[in-house]
């Protein structure tokens, strides 16, 4: 897991937004329901991902899923602070799961745009670590749609942003970004197109 937010990284909301992620809070459990969930909205976010490794029940194999890294935080682009103080009127019946933001003595936090890329960078670390996999894998084209079979994003379509034999950024949704380790990927994707067409023909069968 990472370090929750420090006050190295923080900083009170003030200035321009357009570089910085505001944070919210929600129940750990609903971390990545939460991210999706804004991002299927519309908004950009981000929350870190782990690779966990586990014994599955009943097979000797263990297996290896992504969990959320920072459980209870979501950072959020922060020009989209007045769409989410909207949704968080008490009048308003809200579809996303519970949220607060991320107060210090009262006043909202935000981190900048560089703080992020040094989170991003300690979760590409991780996995690669967990996952014992540091040779190059074959990269995958920009552009490309796939789906992971396995962890919290199965069977979800995300389009690759960048791809190198190291790590491999996938979208998902809109905006909702998830680095996982190349050869990792390899080993948990089909291609989205391929899996409906799979799909159709068996519906058709």
């Amino acid at each position: 897991m990472y370090r929750a937010t420090g006050q190295t990284m923080m900083m009170m909301a003030e200035g321009n937004s357009a570089d910085r992620w505001s944070i919210l809070r929600t129940a750990g459990a609903r971390t990545l329901l939460l991210a999706q969930a804004l991002n299927d909205a519309g908004m950009e976010t981000y929350t870190p991902t782990v690779l966990s490794r586990h014994r599955a029940p009943r097979r000797r194999a263990k297996v290896e899923t992504l969990v959320a890294g920072m459980p209870t935080f979501v950072f959020v682009r922060s020009t989209f602070v007045p769409d989410l103080e909207w949704l968080l009127r008490p009048e308003i019946t809200s579809p996303l799961p519970p949220f607060s933001f991320f107060r210090y003595y009262g006043r909202r936090v935000e981190v900048r745009d560089t703080e992020i890329a040094k989170v991003r960078r300690q979760e590409a670390a991780q996995i690669e670590r967990v996952s014992g996999v540091k040779q190059r894998a074959a990269a995958f084209g920009v552009g490309e749609t796939i789906m992971l079979t396995g962890g919290s994003f199965a069977g979800l379509p995300g389009i690759v942003r960048q791809s190198d034999g190291r790590h491999t950024l996938v979208v998902f949704g809109n905006a909702l970004e998830v680095q996982i380790g190349t050869s990792q990927l390899r080993e948990q994707t089909v291609n989205a197109s391929s899996s409906k067409q799979d799909d159709l023909a068996r519906m058709a069968g």
